[in-house]
């Protein structure tokens, strides 16, 4: 196992004690950054969009100061306690962020509408969707922002921060980087507003509804439109889930047409299309899949990865599912994590996923680690060794501070790295809040590329939270 300090530097050899092949280097992506805590006024929070350079330095685009909130005296703590700076859309200003392909184009979108944070009004000029060059330069407002909330949540007492929180935020791309679609309320088949699927294409400035769904009634704190994103340029996946129904697959044109077709799983699939798994142009995808029984860690469903084959209807040019080979068989609830499908490896034989599972007597305290597996279900490895001494709630959250949880972010072939969301330290040991990290897809290059304060609540001196939240890393098509 590789040894490091809590560095924003390579944490070393990885797990095949390899040299190292020289720093990798990341296109250009967006996240946010929010701050809050204890001042001498009382208690502020500050907000940022930064875009991270292929050097590692930041171009900050956007900022908010929030003033003095004596509310975050209760909030913020939460906010340090959840660890995952995703958590800050309920109550900051900037929601959505997307970048495209090609990395030329980044959107953001800001908004007040939905913050619960009283009396914070934006100027008119700074609420809307923005795009700007990753170099930060030609800033420019091109439509309003979205009257659906990227967020979810419900107060439950019964859970560790007392509330369940639900969130989906990219603006997603299509493969030639001109159009990003996502969800905003507009009218259904009978003219009732309802959430549907809209597409903006950046070359003509124009916004398009493109479903027509009517009125859904998801649990509580789901969304009923979701893990919305471009199959091909002309085509747009998406989800609809229903609190008596499950969760269903959809494609629809990007035409405007509105008629949305299922992608359903064959006959004798003996189980269902989980919410991590993403519809796919090309002939075959890596995907988590919903399988019937108990998981050996818990309650809830057991998933597994799958090899998806695709097979395109000539009815509707659409994707459908052809075949499926299963390629891992933990029995587990938390495999794939919260991560929409799985990496593929550059020259395409090797699939990394997360999970808690302890194939090889490494994992004994059954932490979320990563793992590679061939395309076809041989050759599985275990790429990392966190550990936090204690039995983990696996991949699937990390409330409790001593507990570490992570996740996949992104993807850059030309890199052949992944970017990770994580709070555990390499070579063992929690974070105190979320950060991001680089790794190659053999497990070396292990790197920390982001760092924020994270969460001091304890002990002398002021509290104060800063934690990355929203990002997006430019999307593969293959």
């Amino acid at each position: 196992m590789c040894a490091g300090a809590l560095l924003v530097t390579s944490f070393g050899c990885g797990n095949d004690g390899e040299e190292s092949r020289g720093e990798i280097v990341l296109k250009p992506f967006p996240y946010v950054v929010t701050r809050c805590g204890e001042t001498d006024a009382g208690w502020t929070a500050h907000q940022e969009l930064r875009i991270r350079q292929p050097d590692g330095t930041n171009v900050v685009v956007k900022e908010f100061d929030f003033g003095v909130v004596p509310e975050l005296a209760a909030l913020c703590p939460i906010y340090g306690q959840g660890r995952a700076g995703a958590g800050a859309m309920a109550a900051g200003f900037i929601q959505r962020v997307g970048i495209n392909p090609q990395a030329s184009t980044i959107v953001f979108e800001v908004t007040d509408d939905f913050s619960i944070l009283p009396n914070r009004p934006l100027a008119p000029e700074d609420e809307g969707i923005f795009a700007v060059r990753p170099d930060g330069s030609e800033l420019r407002r091109i439509t309003s922002a979205s009257r659906d909330p990227t967020f979810r949540f419900v107060i439950d007492p019964s859970l560790p921060l007392g509330v369940n929180f639900n969130t989906n935020w990219p603006f997603t791309f299509s493969p030639g980087g001109n159009k990003f679609a996502f969800t905003d309320r507009g009218p259904g088949p009978a003219g009732e507003e309802a959430i549907q699927v809209f597409v903006f294409d950046l070359k003509t400035n124009a916004k398009r509804q493109v479903t027509k769904l009517p009125v859904i009634l998801p649990d509580r704190f789901i969304r009923e439109v979701h893990e919305v994103h471009f199959v091909s340029d002309d085509l747009v996946a998406f989800v609809t889930e229903d609190a008596a129904a499950p969760a269903r697959r959809n494609i629809v044109s990007t035409d405007g047409r509105g008629e949305a077709f299922a992608v359903l799983p064959p006959p004798s699939f003996g189980g269902g299309l989980s919410p991590f798994f993403r519809i796919s142009g090309s002939r075959r995808e890596i995907g988590v899949l919903q399988l019937d029984g108990t998981p050996v860690n818990g309650t809830g469903n057991v998933f597994e990865l799958f090899s998806v084959d695709f097979r395109i209807d000539p009815s509707t040019s659409a994707p459908q599912i052809s075949d499926l080979l299963q390629l891992t068989d933990f029995k587990r609830g938390d495999t794939g994590g919260a991560f929409a499908g799985a990496p593929i490896t550059s020259d395409g034989r090797r699939v990394l996923f997360v999970a808690s599972a302890d194939p090889f007597g490494r994992n004994p305290h059954e932490n979320c680690q990563v793992f590679s597996i061939g395309v076809l279900g041989d050759r599985l490895r275990q790429l990392t060794d966190f550990d936090t001494s204690n039995r983990s709630a696996g991949c699937g959250g990390a409330i409790d501070p001593a507990d570490c949880s992570f996740f996949f972010n992104g993807q850059d072939v030309e890199a052949d790295a992944v970017v990770l969301n994580s709070t555990c330290i390499p070579g063992g040991g929690v974070l105190n809040g979320d950060q991001l990290f680089e790794m190659r897809s053999d497990g070396s290059g292990l790197r920390q590329i982001t760092d924020t304060l994270g969460a001091h609540l304890d002990g002398p001196g002021p509290k104060i939270v800063e934690l990355p939240g929203q990002m997006y890393y430019p999307e593969v098509f293959r």
